[in-house]
């Protein structure tokens, strides 16, 4: 499933938040489609497929210490047109 996780931390745990990114790497079979840095909000971002939930826990899990973690479940525009256009009538 597709996902949008969006990892938020304190100005002061930047560094380390930083430090860890550099010699972590994603679970097997997850297939990242974007890693994003917000400049400015202390922020990243990444979309990903990730297969099962166990994967997203070890996705999260070496960060839940330093950083609030938001995961949502997101589809493509591209997949979901048709039926949006049929729900709004056009």
């Amino acid at each position: 499933m597709l996902y949008l996780l969006e990892v938020t931390y304190p100005p002061e745990n930047r560094d380390e938040i930083m430090k860890r990114r550099m010699d972590w790497e994603f679970p097997e079979g997850v297939a990242v489609h974007e890693r994003l840095l917000v400049i400015g909000q202390h922020k990243m971002v990444v979309i990903a497929d990730v297969p099962d939930v166990k994967a997203l826990i070890e996705m999260t899990g070496p960060y839940t210490d330093l950083a609030v973690i938001n995961f949502s479940p997101v589809a493509r525009w591209e997949d979901v047109k048709e039926d949006v256009k049929k729900e709004i009538g056009v």
